[in-house]
């Protein structure tokens, strides 16, 4: 039930949503002091050099 529902104030309802919620995701890393998430999809990198050789595939 939401806190309208049971005329409940915010601050009761936060403490009983927190054990549910998903535990966080597995770090990989950190970059300065902040944890990096994992890539899900990887996928090469773009470069100059790949929009050319796409462009001059449609020309």
């Amino acid at each position: 039930m939401r806190s309208g529902q049971k005329n409940e104030t915010v601050d009761k309802v936060i403490p009983d949503l927190a054990p549910r919620s998903p535990p966080p995701a597995a770090a990989v890393g950190q970059r300065n002091g902040v944890p990096l998430l994992p890539v899900r999809n990887p996928r090469p990198r773009v470069t100059a050099e790949t929009v050319n050789e796409l462009r001059d595939e449609l020309l």
